[in-house]
């Protein structure tokens, strides 16, 4: 034991032990009768009566950020690595959601990173229908390349890119004919 040495007590030990909980025990002390005139109980006001019960409202407040005001848009097709042909017709589709009007832009890329040189009107000022979806013939004259689509709603006011950059390329391979078979299958190509 530290306070005990060779047999004898080591009373500085001890001394320092004692000091120390003298001056916690009288900042505790000192704490509690400080602050005790500070602690309230509501017994105090008998005029005042606590709730019973809480009472939820039946329809949420709608403000400008709440999820009933929320507005967005999302492509979904051709949003990653497909393989579109020139020539042939596509249905171009998104996600909308509290959106007036809908302009579709084709941006290309080309070199390395994210270098955009061209940029197409594809269609502008779509009319929601429900069915979010617009029928896009791609011009047989569009150069083979990267592209990425942007849909914008409202004027810019929201906007999504494709997740990922697309091809048109103007002749097929066998796996992109596979490929374009399935696209065909789940109703994106016409």
């Amino acid at each position: 034991m530290p306070f005990l040495t060779k047999g004898k007590t080591n009373w500085k030990y001890i001394l320092i032990v004692v000091i120390l909980a003298a001056i916690v025990g009288g900042g505790i002390l000192g704490y509690l009768r400080y602050f005790e005139r500070e602690i309230v109980s509501i017994n105090q006001f008998p005029e005042i009566k606590k709730p019973e019960k809480v009472v939820e409202r039946e329809k949420p407040v709608e403000n400008k950020f709440s999820e009933v005001n929320e507005r967005f848009v999302k492509v979904l097709f051709p949003n990653e690595g497909e393989q579109l042909v020139a020539g042939n017709t596509y249905w171009i589709t998104w996600e909308a959601k509290n959106v007036e009007k809908i302009d579709i832009l084709l941006v290309e890329r080309k070199g390395e990173g994210r270098t955009y040189v061209n940029e197409r009107i594809i269609a502008e000022g779509l009319l929601p229908t429900g069915e979010n979806k617009y029928k896009w013939n791609i011009p047989i004259d569009l150069p083979p390349s990267k592209y990425i689509l942007l849909i914008s709603g409202d004027n810019g006011l929201v906007e999504d890119f494709s997740d990922d950059y697309f091809v048109v390329s103007d002749s097929l391979s066998i796996q992109e004919k596979e490929k374009m078979l399935r696209e065909m299958l789940r109703g994106n190509l016409l």
